[in-house]
């Protein structure tokens, strides 16, 4: 999150280095700076803004089990393929972390629904609040 948030907060440098780069004139300097700044936020914010959704998610997990994990396992395999469209080499790049990872989302779901089986169980009983 904190790098993204820095590359975001870099883009008008990005955007100022590029257009040199790529001599771009001043009559094409507004749409380019528009077009850059578009593919920035989607690029950075995106990742920044997915990070800060994980990190809500892990902190009440507890109250939600299930659909916290289910909906954590589809944004991740969501922005991995998106991420994979946009660069197919990504796919590759850490494969067997990804692998990890989705593996470890597919066992937090069974873990989260037994964990709401026992709550579930226990509150039947009486011994702990829903």
């Amino acid at each position: 999150m904190g790098m993204n948030g820095f590359l975001l907060y870099n883009i008008p440098n990005e955007i100022r280095q590029a257009a040199q780069q790529n001599n771009v004139g001043p009559d094409q300097m507004e749409n380019f700076r528009q077009d850059v700044t578009r593919v920035g936020y989607l690029l950075y914010g995106g990742p920044a803004l997915l990070g800060l959704l994980f990190f809500i998610f892990g902190l009440i997990i507890k109250s939600f089990p299930v659909p916290i994990t289910i909906t954590s396992l589809v944004l991740y395999i969501g922005a991995t393929a998106v991420f994979g469209l946009l660069n197919p080499m990504s796919l590759a790049q850490g494969f067997i972390m990804k692998a990890i990872f989705v593996v470890a989302l597919f066992r937090a779901i069974k873990a989260a629904r037994a964990f709401e089986n026992d709550r579930r169980d226990a509150t039947a009983l009486g011994g702990l609040p829903a």
